[in-house]
């Protein structure tokens, strides 16, 4: 049932459906345990939706890193596979997964001993200081466990294998709907912990998952198999991860960064456009995650079809990707602007003013959600072509131009907050014209491997 696929011979549009309806199905499912999570700490009161709020971004910086590596290991996997090397497939593989070990053990060692400091500097009150800080060192003492797991699915899915991935996460996902309530609030034996309760629950979801995923590596060598040869760690190995890895890790950081001076500037219009703001984007990332399932299907045919030396087929997997993935949010962003109303109200009804603020912000970020969905294609194929310092200084680019079109639309146009929301397709457009503008002046011509 489940088994590593050559995708280089496979119909494009075929492959890309293949691909990314599971990965579609993965990201959603995540978006719902972090929903599952909320909803029952929510019971627990506004003190202890803070503390974990306030962990989000030290957790997203840790993830960052986790991302960075996985990715590389997956991007040197697929052009090998590509290649039909299958014992170099194999070595890294083994590679990736004995080094996100390593740096998965020193991050949650070194993360649980400074816990306190890091969530001292972001600056919480102290009753919430106090709840973060608890739930933080419990989620550092498990991160090994999310790094090799995320490891894992990265090798899966750079060899074609995405239902595995899927079956394991939907499992994860029940898991933490049981385990969340009965370490929360206590039963059968188990005491009431809080918002630590919640912290454990997903330590140990993560640990499951990646148990029954190492079940599964020892039973179906066929899959891929991690040799313990390739399992001493290997420097060489190492440095080509952080060759590749370091430019993703930095790309995912700038985006926290762009949303935190985002904020900074829509703070200057008060409380209500902050409240907007955020109505916005729960909904607007919701809407992206299509574009996600979407570019990480390309980036595993890119890294095929690459490694395989069929340059022509990777300039119509890019071609043909940004078509479907401008199709397919074209359509999801015509849904969005039927049903916004309906969508915002979810999530607020009393205040119509932040309502209203709030449809405007969505029905912004979506007018040219198809051009996006392009854009991110493009992105993506440079990652997978091991490219991924030309992905990093795109992504760079989007943020600040953001950034800039919204001040200039707020101090010299005078637009005030509308200024920020029309900076969304002002900005789609800018950096669709520079990153398809690159492309074809400098088309991906071969891999890295």
């Amino acid at each position: 049932m489940f088994k590593k696929k050559d995708l280089t011979n496979v119909p494009v549009y075929k492959a890309l459906i293949q691909l990314s309806i599971p990965l579609v199905l993965i990201n959603v499912i995540a978006t719902l345990y972090q929903v599952v999570d909320m909803f029952w700490v929510a019971k627990l009161g506004t003190e202890s939706i803070a503390g974990i709020s306030v962990s989000f971004p030290i957790i997203f910086v840790v993830n960052s890193i986790m991302f960075g590596i996985s990715s590389s290991g997956a991007i040197i996997i697929a052009q090998y596979f590509g290649k039909k090397k299958h014992k170099k497939v194999e070595y890294y593989a083994g590679q990736t997964l004995i080094w996100l070990t390593i740096i998965g053990l020193c991050t949650g060692i070194i993360g649980y001993l400074i816990s306190d400091l890091l969530v001292t500097l972001i600056g919480a009150e102290s009753n919430v200081s106090i709840l973060a800080s608890s739930y933080t060192k419990i989620i550092f003492i498990g991160i090994v466990f999310g790094y090799v797991y995320q490891g894992f699915t990265s090798i899966l899915r750079s060899l074609g294998e995405v239902k595995l991935p899927l079956i394991i996460a939907f499992i994860g996902l029940v898991l933490n709907f049981i385990l969340d309530p009965l370490f929360i609030f206590g039963g059968y034996g188990v005491p009431a912990m809080g918002v630590k309760g919640a912290a454990i629950a997903t330590v140990l979801t993560q640990g499951a998952s990646l148990l029954i995923a190492l079940i599964w590596l020892t039973l179906n060598k066929e899959l891929v198999h991690i040799r313990k040869k390739n399992l001493y760690p290997n420097k060489k190995a190492l440095f080509e991860f952080i060759k590749i890895g370091v430019p993703t890790t930095l790309e995912f950081l700038s985006r926290s960064i762009g949303f935190v001076l985002l904020t900074f500037i829509i703070a200057w219009f008060g409380t209500n456009a902050i409240a907007a703001y955020g109505i916005g984007m729960r909904v607007t990332s919701l809407a992206t995650i299509p574009s996600f399932g979407i570019s990480l299907a390309t980036l595993t045919l890119v890294g095929q079809t690459l490694g395989a030396k069929k340059t022509k087929k990777v300039h119509e997997i890019i071609k043909k990707g940004m078509i479907f993935s401008f199709t397919f949010l074209t359509i999801l962003e015509i849904l969005i602007l039927i049903f916004v109303k309906e969508l915002t109200s979810f999530f607020i009804e009393n205040n119509l003013a932040v309502m209203n603020e709030a449809i405007t912000s969505i029905v912004m970020f979506v007018l040219l959600f198809g051009l996006f969905g392009a854009n991110v294609v493009i992105l993506t194929a440079y990652r997978g072509a091991g490219k991924t310092t030309i992905a990093m200084i795109l992504s760079f680019a989007n943020i600040f131009t953001q950034i800039i079109v919204s001040l200039i639309l707020i101090f010299i146009f005078n637009m005030g907050l509308f200024g920020v929301w029309l900076s969304y397709p002002i900005t789609t457009i800018i950096i669709f014209i520079i990153s398809y503008g690159y492309y074809k002046t400098h088309p991906i011509e071969k891999s890295i491997v």
